[in-house]
């Protein structure tokens, strides 16, 4: 069972929506509530955000993906439209990668689409900081 917390709601086409580093899933409330119209929409918070513990003290993009793909499988919700803003955008594209049965379409926003070692060693930290704080 993942032990990531989500929300599913609404009915139609699967779409994630992933969110921006040191955010959690209420943060696409106000998008998710129009969606849910015509989608069923899935939205989560990821490893160390909101109430989604921080399994690993560092955690690679593919960890997240890794962590996206258990319950799409788990909740019979792939193939599924992915969204990402920011940091959730560099999640959706790696879970595209390494997980393209589960992706049916692709919508990345705010997000680069490579990284140097010093914006990854800067992401890392941001990460951390965010689940210290919230899990101590």
């Amino acid at each position: 069972m993942s032990s990531l917390k989500y929300e599913l709601g609404g009915n139609g086409p699967h779409v994630v929506l992933l969110h921006p580093i040191g955010l959690d899933l209420s943060f696409l409330s106000p998008v998710a509530r129009i969606l849910r119209q015509e989608f069923t929409l899935l939205t989560l918070d990821q490893r160390g955000h909101g109430e989604s513990r921080m399994s690993v003290p560092m955690s690679s993009l593919e960890d997240y993906a890794d962590d996206l793909h258990k319950p799409l499988y788990e909740i019979n919700f792939a193939s599924a439209a992915i969204a990402g803003f920011s940091f959730g955008g560099m999640v959706a594209m790696v879970s595209a990668l390494k997980y393209p049965q589960a992706v049916s379409a692709l919508a990345i926003c705010a997000c680069t689409a490579t990284q140097t070692a010093e914006s990854r060693g800067n992401r890392t930290e941001a990460r951390r900081r965010c689940a210290t704080q919230r899990h101590g």
